[in-house]
């Protein structure tokens, strides 16, 4: 069902999701069985990607979760014992029913404190940044200097089928 699936993780040292939000860009004409098998696959693919990293993740670190959309990974990571904060910018496909409190930001500016966090997290979100490197400096920010952001990015052979 998936795939030719990579996912690259990328480690820098310095919560069920609803399925009546269905993501953009998913194929509706297949009808309601083909969009809730699609979003099962997809919440399955989110919670492996957070077993992938729970390893290197410190306990009792404030975390964030940038472009959180449904709150699915960041309720995970609750789940998890990590007091977590996310954000996402206005118009996500997911802001109906979230299964986590996701606080809206312009997308640029990450509204908490210096050395807040110990952790930042995202995952398939750097890819749709168009300003980048000025987001990173944003990033290192808020995080605090022991602290590390982990980015989980598609590769080319990221795909469902």
């Amino acid at each position: 069902i998936l795939s030719g699936l990579l996912r690259h993780a990328v480690a820098f040292q310095s919560s069920a999701g609803s399925m009546s939000a269905l993501p953009q860009g998913l194929p509706y004409s297949l009808g309601k069985g083909y969009q809730l098998f699609f979003l099962k696959n997809l919440q399955d693919l989110r919670s492996c990607e957070i077993n992938d990293i729970l390893a290197f993740l410190p306990k009792g670190e404030p975390l964030l979760e940038i472009g959180a959309g449904s709150g699915l990974q960041a309720r995970i990571l609750a789940d998890h014992g990590f007091h977590v904060e996310a954000i996402d910018i206005p118009g996500r496909s997911h802001s109906e029913d979230p299964a986590w409190p996701v606080q809206e930001y312009d997308g640029k500016h990450i509204p908490f404190p210096d050395n807040h966090f110990g952790i930042i997290f995202s995952s398939n979100v750097l890819e749709h940044i168009p300003h980048v490197r000025s987001f990173q400096c944003e990033i290192m920010r808020v995080l605090k200097a022991d602290g590390i952001a982990v980015h989980i990015l598609p590769t080319a052979s990221w795909r469902f089928y």
